[in-house]
């Protein structure tokens, strides 16, 4: 094939951290493409498991990266696999998701016919740990000048993205301190490129307690840093951008406001009064909708009723009573 016909390179990067067997299936899904040429990057963030070990079992498939285990949450790794990757078109793909053999043929065609597109996604069904199929999702982002639908929250799946690499060379790299890096890297290339969303239910998203997305107060946090960072960056004069920036606001504010809620009714009220705070900080609008104040109301409630009842019970030692006290 001359190099005036090849097909361009893509390449598969993936961040890895303790999940070798879910990995491999990952791997396995990402050689199964029917598009070539395809490279596959993992970097290893500082893994105790087999995942070297994994890894060597593709051979020269698999370009494996090890580095000492940072405090990032796997930002860095990130960062680094997309750094590392030689393609012109990038293709993440978390640790425990999988792909259907027809993704990125799919997508580099459209990629190939819409030159000025940034990024291409796929709709996505849902597994469990165990590999079930649990349904599609019915999360679906739309295609076009998506920007003002970014700002409200994100609408897509980190493992369903193609990439152009010119794109992100002129946008940036994934961002390692917000710590919602894709969210942050999407609402950049829409600031400037359109993004296309491929009705196609082409990648499989794993669905299990150790998702990053189950600590609803660190979600918070980092959604509120991702907006702040947009809050000079809305179009001039633009009403839709400053809405949309408000939505965003308050999505940042429900979160903190769930963890609030479950920490209250837990029984744990000082841990969840900061979270309380900061919705009220995030959004004064949101947070104090009569819906939200009597949700409050009866979180107090409980939260109360919880400890009133912790104190009346017996303590026969010393642990036990200094353990009420810290309570």
């Amino acid at each position: 094939m001359s190099a005036a016909t090849a097909k361009p390179l893509v390449s598969v990067v993936t961040a890895t951290w303790n999940a070798a067997d879910y990995l491999r299936e990952a791997i396995e899904s990402a050689l199964a493409q029917t598009y070539r040429p395809l490279e596959i990057v993992v970097v290893d963030d500082g893994s105790t498991d087999h995942t070297a070990e994994v890894c060597a079992s593709f051979g020269e498939r698999v370009r494996y990266i090890y580095q000492p285990k940072d405090d990032k949450r796997g930002a860095l790794a990130h960062a680094r696999a997309f750094r590392a990757a030689r393609g012109e078109y990038l293709a993440g793909l978390d640790q425990d998701d999988r792909w259907l053999p027809e993704k990125i043929a799919r997508q580099v065609a459209i990629m190939q016919a819409q030159p000025e597109t940034g990024a291409v996604f796929t709709r996505f069904r849902v597994i469990d740990d165990t590999g079930r199929d649990k349904g599609p999702s019915d999360m679906i982002g739309p295609s076009g000048d998506v920007f003002h639908t970014l700002l409200r929250g994100n609408r897509y799946c980190y493992s369903s993205g193609l990439y152009r690499r010119a794109v992100i060379d002129v946008v940036g790299h994934h961002d390692t301190e917000v710590g919602i890096g894709d969210w942050d890297l999407w609402l950049r290339i829409a600031r400037c490129y359109p993004v296309v969303m491929l009705d196609e239910l082409l990648t499989e998203y794993r669905v299990h307690e150790q998702n990053y997305s189950v600590d609803r107060r660190r979600m918070a946090l980092c959604t509120r840093r991702v907006l702040e960072r947009y809050r000079d960056q809305l179009h001039p004069d633009c009403a839709e951008c400053r809405q949309s920036f408000s939505a965003g606001l308050r999505l940042a504010a429900e979160a903190y406001l769930d963890h609030f809620h479950t920490m209250a009714r837990g029984g744990r009220l000082a841990a969840g009064l900061p979270s309380l705070w900061d919705a009220l900080q995030t959004s004064p609008t949101a947070a104090l909708k009569p819906r939200h104040l009597l949700t409050l109301a009866k979180s107090f409630g409980v939260a109360i009723t919880t400890r009133r009842r912790a104190s009346r019970q017996p303590t026969n030692h010393l642990p036990g009573i200094e353990q009420t006290r810290r309570s």
